[in-house]
């Protein structure tokens, strides 16, 4: 009973993880822009629980020590990210902050980049190839990487190439050869070490 506990608590605390790995990657991709915003956003972000809506409750002091930023841009950063829908505050007097992360708003964000930078790449693509861009999209589809001219492969001799086939007889070139028809290379033309 006791081991089926603590796989439970093994399997929901790796969910939470997920959930927040997931989250951070989220903000990484939603495109803000500002370092504060998203240096506070994140140090949030890895002090929530998901459990509780993604909520935490932080010291100014803490996260100043987190992001290492001033009191003040971290309080600008908090009402910019509060301004966008990012995160709730509800202020506790006294007592540090509670603050809630909007995390289908960040994910819906990053989505919404996402498309737009493929739709970017697309119009790119378009403005590049022209004509043959429906075509080129229609071949990359179908496989993960396309390369529209595939080099050539030089094919050098092997040594079985080379050497002859049993039965065949092999011809070397001797000094009366080379001093009758000329060189074959040039590092050939010294013969006096042939004799």
């Amino acid at each position: 009973m006791n081991d089926a506990k603590s796989s439970k608590k093994v399997k929901s605390g790796t969910f939470r993880v997920l959930e927040v790995v997931n989250l951070l990657i989220a903000v990484r991709d939603s495109g803000i822009t500002k370092h504060a915003e998203y240096m506070v956003l994140m140090h949030l972000i890895l002090r929530c629980n998901p459990d509780l809506a993604f909520a935490c409750w932080p010291k100014y002091k803490q996260l100043q020590l987190d992001t290492r930023l001033s009191p003040r841009k971290i309080k600008d950063a908090i009402a910019a990210l509060k301004a966008m829908g990012f995160i709730r505050v509800k202020v506790r007097p006294n007592r540090s902050n509670y603050f809630f992360i909007e995390a289908d708003k960040i994910k819906a964000l990053a989505e919404a980049q996402k498309t737009a930078q493929k739709s970017a790449m697309k119009a790119k693509e378009d403005r590049a190839y022209g004509e043959d861009a429906a075509t080129i999209r229609s071949i990359e589809r179908g496989s993960k990487r396309f390369s529209p001219i595939e080099p050539e492969v030089p094919e050098y001799p092997t040594d079985a190439d080379t050497d002859p086939e049993p039965g065949e007889e092999s011809y070397e070139v001797d000094a009366d050869f080379i001093k009758k028809f000329g060189p074959i290379c040039p590092e050939m033309e010294d013969v006096s070490d042939l004799d």
